[in-house]
């Protein structure tokens, strides 16, 4: 039996290709004993990249980063389909690749950006009556799915080499990079799918550790030094310092007044630099607690 301990902070993991987004999230729990952890944005096992990791009471905040926008480079093969959109599914040839130059391609992805409406895939863990898609999937029933809104932020080609073409795309939540190619390449009409897949940023965050350092960290017992703090999961809001003893009525629940009156809002709030959790102030002063940080 192995011992639980309770270990708080945000781990930015850069997930290997061919592990699930829970496998990495499993493997290093595992290693640094902790008791609770959720990752933020399932990433394919055919991709890498940025896996935010939250341990302890960051989980408390991680609707933060699910929600935050993402940034992607992808690689599309044209000329073919894949019954899951990517590498991993049953391709089939899908037609002649057009020739295409720089404003051909610019054409082409200009009309991609942007808001708009943005069908799931079938292959995705999205739920229809309690079971996912996938799932209904491989056992070949097509299930219709409802469009969502979705909005591409940035896309631009970095790069072309034969039947592929590489794309840097920013996107908001919700959006599926393998939905996005497979419409790209039906507008083309030869095909698409993706070859190759890696998040390179979530939020204003691009710097990650691979699974194998965070392995070694584990190890030697250093692992603190890789994990961020949990209130860098508010770094979008404005900070708030109170005193001890508003912070102590705040942690019971209470609306703290006598504040300095200005812009309504979230704020970090810290007491004595110590992070105390989310709350709310008013335009007259008074701090209501959103989500606070355990005592205990």
């Amino acid at each position: 039996m192995i011992e639980r301990r309770a270990v708080d902070g945000l781990l930015l993991m850069d997930k290997p290709k061919g592990m699930s987004s829970n496998q990495c999230l499993q493997a290093i729990k595992y290693r640094l004993r902790a008791r609770k952890a959720g990752h933020t944005g399932s990433l394919d096992p055919l991709a890498t990249g940025m896996l935010p990791l939250c341990f302890g009471e960051a989980t408390k905040f991680a609707q933060r980063l699910l929600t935050a926008s993402k940034t992607y480079e992808v690689v599309m093969r044209l000329g073919w389909s894949s019954t899951t959109l990517d590498a991993e599914g049953e391709l089939s040839y899908a037609g002649a690749v057009p020739e295409l130059d720089a404003e051909d391609v610019e054409q082409l992805l200009s009309a991609f950006r942007g808001t708009q409406q943005q069908v799931p895939p079938m292959y995705s863990a999205l739920k229809h009556q309690g079971r996912p898609l996938y799932e209904l999937a491989r056992q070949g029933v097509d299930i219709d799915r409802s469009a969502r809104c979705i909005e591409i932020h940035e896309l631009r080609c970095i790069a072309r080499a034969g039947d592929t073409l590489t794309l840097a795309v920013s996107c908001s939540k919700g959006t599926y990079i393998r939905s996005l190619v497979d419409d790209l390449g039906r507008v083309l009409g030869c095909g698409a799918y993706v070859l190759e897949l890696r998040r390179t940023r979530v939020s204003g965050w691009t710097e990650m550790h691979s699974f194998e350092s965070v392995v070694q960290a584990a190890e030697e017992g250093c692992w603190e030094s890789l994990m961020l703090p949990v209130h860098a999961l508010l770094n979008d809001c404005e900070k708030l310092e109170i005193c001890p003893q508003k912070a102590y009525n705040l942690r019971l629940g209470q609306v703290v007044s006598g504040l300095p009156e200005g812009e309504e809002g979230l704020r970090a709030v810290f007491s004595d630099h110590h992070f105390l959790g989310l709350a709310e102030l008013d335009r007259d002063g008074g701090l209501k607690p959103v989500r606070l940080l355990s005592t205990s």
